[in-house]
C-alpha cells in the first residue's frame, strides 16, 4: 500500500523503512509505539508495509522427543505446522520430554521494492508459569539457503512427509546438517544470530529482533533462497524446562 501505514493484530511481523523518504512524524510515533513499520522503496514513492497475515506466514515447531511410545518418530518425525503455538528450548510435561527449534519464513513475492533500509522481526510470547527460569536466552539466525525447501506442513500433531519435522525439511529430505532439527550451526544455519532477547516467565510481551536490510533484500529479489529464520534457546547450559513459548500464525487470538 503507497504511502501508508496498515496494522495487522497479528503474532509475527516482519518491518521494513524506506531510505529515501522520511515517515511523517505521526507515522513515526505510531512506528515507535507499535515497531509495525515494513518500508519499501517503490517507484510510486515511499511504501509502508507490516507483513503478518497468516497467508504470509510460515512459522512450525521442529520437536525431538524424548520418549517413543508405539512409534518410533513419535514428534520427533512429525509435523507441527498448524499448531496455535510455538516453543523452544528444553520441554517437559507429565507424559514427554522434548527439545524444540522455531522456524518462521515470511512470503514478500509481489512487493514493489527498489531498496530496503532496515527491517524488524516481531514476535509475541505471552506469560508461561511452565518455564522453569525466570528468564532465558533466545536468539535468531537465518536460516542457510541449502534449507529453503522446507515447508510448514499444515498438522497440529501428526506425520506429514511431506512437511517440515525435526528430521527433515520435506519429502523425507534431511536437513542439510542431518536430522537434528536445522541446528547445525554454520551449515543449518548462520553461524552468528542476528539478535539475541530474554524471554521472561512472567511477562507477556513482544520479542524484537533486528533483520539486515540486505537479507530482506535478497529475500524480495530471489524468493527460491528465502530460508526464513531459526529461533532457538541461547543458554549456556541447558535446563530442563526452559522452553520459550510464542503464538504462531494460526492462534485463535488473531
Amino acid at each position: 500500500i503507497v504511502g501508508s501505514v496498515k496494522e495487522y493484530r497479528r503474532q509475527r511481523q516482519m518491518c521494513i523503512r524506506d531510505r529515501h523518504s522520511p515517515l511523517r512524524n505521526s507515522m513515526k510515533r505510531t512506528a515507535i509505539l507499535l515497531s509495525l513499520l515494513f518500508g519499501l522503496s517503490a517507484p510510486a514513492g515511499a511504501a509502508t508495509f507490516v507483513i503478518s497475515h497468516p497467508r504470509q506466514v510460515e512459522d512450525c515447531i521442529l520437536r525431538r522427543s524424548e520418549v517413543t511410545y508405539h512409534d518410533e518418530q513419535y514428534w520427533t518425525g512429525w509435523n507441527f505446522g498448524a499448531s496455535q503455538t510455538l516453543d523452544a528450548g528444553y520441554g517437559i510435561a507429565m507424559w514427554n520430554m522434548w527439545r524444540g527449534n522455531i522456524l518462521v519464513r515470511f512470503d514478500l513475492r509481489g512487493i514493489d521494492c527498489r531498496e530496503v533500509s532496515a527491517a524488524r522481526f516481531r514476535i509475541y510470547k505471552p506469560r508461561n508459569v511452565t518455564q522453569t527460569s525466570p528468564e532465558v536466552p533466545v536468539a535468531v539466525y537465518a536460516v542457510k539457503e541449502c534449507n529453503a525447501a522446507w515447508r510448514e506442513g499444515s498438522m497440529e500433531s501428526m506425520p506429514q512427509h511431506d512437511a517440515a519435522s525435526w528430521l527433515c525439511r520435506s519429502d523425507g529430505e534431511e536437513w542439510a546438517g542431518g536430522p537434528n532439527g536445522c541446528s547445525v550451526a554454520g551449515v543449518d544455519h548462520d553461524a552468528e544470530p542476528l539478535g539475541r532477547a530474554a524471554a521472561s516467565k512472567y511477562r507477556g510481551e513482544w520479542l524484537e529482533f533486528e533483520i539486515p536490510a540486505a537479507l530482506v533484500q535478497q529475500w524480495i529479489e530471489a524468493p527460491e533462497k528465502n530460508a526464513g529464520l531459526l529461533i532457538k534457546t541461547d543458554a549456556p547450559e541447558e535446563v530442563m524446562g526452559d522452553h520459550v513459548l510464542f503464538y504462531s500464525s494460526e492462534h485463535a487470538s488473531g
